[in-house]
């Protein structure tokens, strides 16, 4: 007896709006099977999940197996948006497709009155959808009559205005040589065939979006995804997008999309569709509610800058009605110090919104008295409900009692008076980092909750992104996962109490990590803005989402860029100690300094008194390298320390204590050193500091100038320390009044060959073992180790006690600068993360993975020179990249880890007992090892273009999406000529220009160039034709001159009549 399993699949049915007549806009998907989007891909849930959008979306479907047989249908009426009937193809008991993310992407984005037909079937070629022989070509035509049969009958008006078109796996040559002509007609027959009961076309101007198909495996893959690309490319009412990018979210058949890959390419059609016009982004009155993260300060607009620029770019109107309105009970930044921001597009940042330095969800939502304090510098008053106007009368309670809104005794809130409420539309919410520290979890998450009933209670109809707090390394991780752990189950309680005002969640801390994305530990830096303001506009639907991991959920790092020579370095500018009122980048003080910004990024500080006051950067970073070899340099100008002052260096169990006074520079008793010279000569000085704890010694150079002895000078006291301080550590008449200005202050940690071998013993953390073989160590050139294996089997360096067993699970970049005499046999770099082993090795004539499957890159490896191999491990992808001398070796996306084991060891040698690594011979100048995070080279471009990496990531989403020879935003620029200028290519206002030329007095003029970027350079040249017969020269004085973020103004002086020009250049 055969036994048949019967599904009963529930169509969750939606009744169109009978009382009033609706215009629909209709997008057709079709396709063969990552069309109808398989459920095979591994996944413990396979299901599309549920979001707040379906139950809005009008859904109708009916799709096949071939022309006699079905798979499953919405039973002939228009539903939600849901998955659909399987059970015919192995492993895909249900089926979705692209269209879940597409209409949900939509939905975000503003998008309303759409809906979705799907006639999709399994594998089969192009030829199906041709007409008049093909069945699919019948099916969809036969669908969409169906389907809008229904909103005639319910009285609607309709037309479609899309197709999503998602095949070409199945082409066989000939097909696929026909892809192109083949996907025009049949947009072009549908455009005809397509008509409404009375004959009328309803798709005469349907638009169609070609999805590119993403399996590799022959030459007709290729060939379909060119054909599709060109005809796209010819036609106006066709686009295409490419998903080879996906191929790493493939199911196990190495064919089918997986649950991440149906949702990125879901996204695409949406923003194709988006950005082509065919539907617009609509966000009313769009409000952001939050605390210091969402309001910016310190020259810093917020991410909310990075979300305008998004909305710019795509050119949606600043109007409430047609596109965004920014609103807000404030305007303007925490202290209104949100920096220069530029124009983009045409459009002016409004800075509005509801982001409140230092304020907490419990003071929004009034729960709490707001303390009378937390009110200056523009950090603005009241609650929720005196923004929005729903409070009545408009009064709110501080500390002190209740006060009206506004209160007309609190100077500088920021909020106008007379004040106007705003009605939002759309609502960004990401608040609770200040008061982990003051409640519970469950308590912020039901302030937040209270929160967004109080924006329902002002419209309730208002859209609501809910963010996830942010990563702080001054707040334990623990606490903020705790917060966001509750946040999903909130978002369902939210969305299940409203079938009209919907939350949807926002994971703002994929991938945000302190070290990399913030300039004080919890406020983010432009890179930090960036990443979280992209995250942000893809739940808008601004732009792209970022993909989702299936595995960790963990986001890949930025792309960011640093120099071999700060790698593993830790600097700070005056304006990183101290900004906006406060010390920041967890610099403190002990005692009263006075501290005042100067000149661009300068801070002098001034102790006023005679008690022991020292600036403090133990906790900047110091106490977790200063154990270690390590150099630390300030560049400082003392207007007075006639008493002193000192550099106070803690190595844990050693004290090095420098004194610097008036005419000379000691040690602590002036027992190893005491040289003379001017230090209140008004002239900054650069100190620099080399820690040899091998040795128990230090060097210390004045502007180059050895003033230790050549032997270093030893520690001043033994003790458990691992302070750094600068300034008066006394009580006593040392110190007392002094007056510094510090340009910088930084420190670093890294190895040159003489600090991993002294010439007698491996040092500071290093060892040699000999499993077989033999290694001969020595000392070349002062300072260079090289290592010989003498025999066979396995014998290497090993750093595995230099600090890299605590920080290896991390982001980190390692960087060795060496010359290999001898790699016949190969030589490895051997880094364990704990968890995984990554294995680069280095033969005479390529670079490649253990196995070389990941990468293999030829080049000469033996010719006598240093070369620089830079790997690169992201935790959060769990991938590693490969650079030799600046140029990357691995893929884009970086290459798996080698092997799984529990590993933490960091070799460099033969580690075998077979022939691999057999007599090398090779010399390590230095090794560095950086571990705040995932840093590609300087420069690094990838593909060639003339446009680096990260300049082109910045702009184009992508390293080498950028075409250098295009010209983007039609302003007379190359995209390359863009990048000399440090321009935004995407923006026809920004563009390096002379804004004006004044004549001050006779015959001395100023030339304003506006904008200017501060990683430029600018010349002033002039001629007296143009360049005709008297060529463009540089004018004295007048440049190179860097640029200072803002506009920089040309003095020059003639008495005859000149043509001048400004050139840019980088430094």
């Amino acid at each position: 007896m055969k036994c048949h399993t019967h599904i009963l699949f529930l169509l969750l049915l939606a009744s169109l709006n009978l009382a009033q007549a609706t215009h629909y806009k209709l997008f057709i998907l079709t396709g063969q099977s990552n069309s109808l989007g398989t459920t095979n891909g591994g996944e413990n849930d396979p299901s599309s999940g549920s979001d707040p959008s379906d139950q809005h979306v009008q859904f109708f479907w009916h799709n096949v197996v071939n022309a006699s047989t079905t798979i499953g249908t919405s039973g002939g009426v228009f539903t939600t948006l849901q998955d659909q009937q399987g059970g015919v193809y192995a492993g895909s008991a249900t089926h979705w497709g692209p269209e879940m993310e597409f209409a949900r992407t939509l939905y975000r984005a503003g998008v309303r009155d759409f809906g979705v037909i799907k006639a999709s079937r399994g594998g089969g070629g192009n030829s199906l959808w041709a007409k008049p022989t093909g069945h699919m070509y019948d099916h969809v035509v036969a669908t969409v009559n169906a389907a809008t049969a229904q909103l005639e009958t319910n009285g609607h008006t309709f037309e479609v205005v899309g197709m999503l078109y998602l095949q070409g796996e199945s082409d066989d040559a000939t097909e696929a040589a026909a892809a192109g002509t083949r996907l025009k007609a049949l947009t072009d027959n549908l455009r005809i065939d397509l008509q409404d009961s009375s004959s009328n076309s309803i798709a005469a101007n349907m638009h169609t979006v070609i999805a590119g198909t993403t399996a590799q495996g022959n030459a007709n893959d290729d060939t379909t995804r060119s054909n599709h690309a060109a005809i796209a490319s010819s036609t106006s009412y066709i686009d295409y997008f490419d998903n080879l990018d996906q191929q790493s979210n493939l199911a196990p058949d190495n064919l089918h999309l997986n649950k991440a890959a149906k949702i990125v390419v879901g996204n695409r059609f949406a923003q194709t569709f988006l950005n082509s016009g065919i539907v617009d982004r609509h966000y009313g009155n769009l409000v952001f509610i939050g605390d210091s993260i969402t309001q910016g300060g310190n020259g810093r607009p917020s991410y909310r800058y990075q979300i305008f620029k998004n909305l710019a770019n795509a050119g949606v109107p600043i109007d409430s009605t047609t596109g965004y309105k920014f609103v807000g009970s404030i305007s303007g930044a925490y202290q209104n110090n949100a920096g220069s921001n530029a124009d983009v597009n045409g459009q002016t940042f409004e800075n509005n919104h509801d982001g409140h330095w230092g304020w907490r969800a419990m003071w929004q939502n009034g729960r709490v008295p707001l303390p009378t304090s937390r009110r200056s510098g523009n950090r603005g008053e009241g609650t929720i409900l005196n923004w929005t106007g729903v409070a009545n009368p408009q009064v709110y309670v501080t500390d002190a009692g209740q006060v009206a809104f506004p209160d007309p005794t609190a100077s500088g809130t920021g909020v106008a008076s007379p004040y106007t409420p705003y009605t939002p539309d759309t609502a960004s919410i990401m608040i609770g980092i200040n008061e982990t520290s003051v409640s519970s979890a469950a308590q912020i998450r039901d302030d937040i909750g209270t929160m967004i009933d109080q924006l329902r209670s002002s419209n309730p109809n208002i859209r609501i992104h809910l963010n996830q707090l942010l990563y702080s390394d001054n707040v334990a991780f623990p606490a903020v996962d705790s917060v966001n752990t509750l946040l999903p189950q909130l978002v369902a309680d939210k969305n299940a109490e409203s079938s009209t005002s919907p939350v949807w969640l926002v994971t703002a801390n994929d991938g945000f990590v302190p070290s990399t994305h913030t300039y004080d530990n919890t406020h983010p830096n432009t890179a930090g803005e960036i990443q979280v303001g992209n995250i942000i506009s893809g739940s808008l639907g601004i732009i792209e989402a970022a993909a989702v991991d299936s595995g960790t959920g963990s986001s890949p790092a930025d792309i960011e860029e640093k120099a071999s020579a700060e790698l593993g370095c830790y600097h700070f500018e005056g304006s990183d100690i101290y900004n906006s009122g406060s010390f920041a980048s967890n610099w403190t003080t002990t005692g009263t300094l006075t501290a005042t910004p100067t000149g661009d990024s300068d801070l002098q500080l001034v102790h006023p008194g005679t008690s022991g006051t020292t600036l403090d950067g133990t906790n900047t970073g110091w106490s977790g390298i200063n154990h270690g070899p390590w150099t630390f340099e300030t560049r400082i100008k003392f207007n007075d320390i006639s008493n002193g002052i000192i550099f106070w260096l803690g190595t844990g169990t050693h004290r090095i204590l420098i004194e610097a006074y008036a005419d000379r520079t000691q040690n602590f008793g002036a027992s190893s050193f005491n040289v003379s010279h001017n230090n209140h000569d008004n002239e900054y000085h650069t100190y620099k500091v080399t820690h040899d704890p091998a040795g128990g010694v230090y060097h210390l150079w004045r502007d180059g100038v050895l003033l230790t002895p050549a032997a270093g000078a030893p520690y001043e006291q033994a003790a458990s320390d691992q302070r750094l301080l600068i300034g008066d550590y006394t009580s006593g008449a040392f110190g007392n009044n002094f007056d510094v200005t510090i340009d910088y202050v930084q420190y670093c940690v890294g190895f040159k060959g003489n600090q991993i071998y002294d010439g007698t013993n491996y040092i500071n953390g290093w060892s040699s073992v000999q499993t077989g073989g033999f290694l001969v160590s020595a000392l070349i050139d002062t300072d260079d180790l090289r290592i010989v294996n003498a025999s066979s089997g396995g014998t290497w360096v090993e750093g595995t006690g230099t600090g890299w067993s605590d920080n290896n699970d991390g982001n980190w970049t390692y960087e060795i600068r060496a010359k290999f005499d001898n790699v016949t046999n190969g030589f490895e770099i051997w880094l364990g993360t704990g968890t995984n082993i990554i294995r680069v090795q280095v033969y005479p004539d390529r670079t490649q993975d253990f196995g070389g499957n990941g990468f293999n890159v030829a080049h000469n490896n033996v010719d006598g020179l240093f070369h620089d191999f830079r790997i690169a491990h992201d935790a959060g992808a769990q991938m590693y990249h490969v650079f030799r001398d600046g140029e990357r070796l691995t893929p884009i996306a970086g290459v798996d880890y080698d092997q799984a084991a529990s590993e933490g060891r960091f070799i460099l040698g033969d580690t075998t007992g077979g022939s691999f690594g057999d007599a090398f011979d090779v010399t390590i100048d230095c090794i560095n090892i950086d571990y705040s995070g995932v840093w590609i080279p300087v420069g690094t471009d990838t593909d060639g273009d003339g446009l680096p990496d990260t300049w082109e990531n910045t702009y184009f989403n992508s390293p080498t999406a950028g075409n250098a020879s295009n010209d983007d935003d039609h302003d007379g620029k190359t995209n390359v000529e863009e990048y000399h200028a440090d321009t935004d290519p995407n923006s026809a206002t920004s563009r390096l220009q002379i804004e004006s030329i004044s004549e001050t007095s006779q015959d001395n003029f100023d030339i304003t160039v506006p904008n200017t970027s501060t990683q430029r350079n600018y010349t002033l040249y002039a001629s007296d034709d143009l360049g005709i017969t008297d060529p463009w020269t540089a004018v004295a004085g007048q440049g190179p001159v860097a640029g200072n973020g803002s506009s920089l103004i040309f003095t020059p002086s003639h008495t005859a009549r000149q043509f001048y020009r400004v050139e840019v250049s980088l430094p």
